[in-house]
């Protein structure tokens, strides 16, 4: 049986599943995952060439990128 949390507790230990929790670290982890993902395009983008660039800009996770480059060479 998942330990519930009370009405004013916050989410701060794993050791139990609470769906409010469990969607409180899940917007949590998509944020910081957003995050870092805007910054591994930033950095991807910045490394090639202006041809290459426009050819990619419109893509907007670095592994859609990075499956592209494979692609094309």
């Amino acid at each position: 049986m998942p330990y519930r949390l009370g009405k004013n507790a916050t989410c701060t230990c794993h050791a139990y599943l609470d769906n409010k929790c469990l969607l409180t670290t899940q917007a949590k982890a998509r944020k910081g995952w957003k995050k870092y993902d805007d910054i591994g395009c930033c950095y991807v983008l910045a490394s090639m060439t202006n041809t290459l660039y426009k050819q990619l800009e419109s893509y907007k996770i670095a592994k859609a990128i990075l499956d592209k480059l494979e692609d094309m060479f």
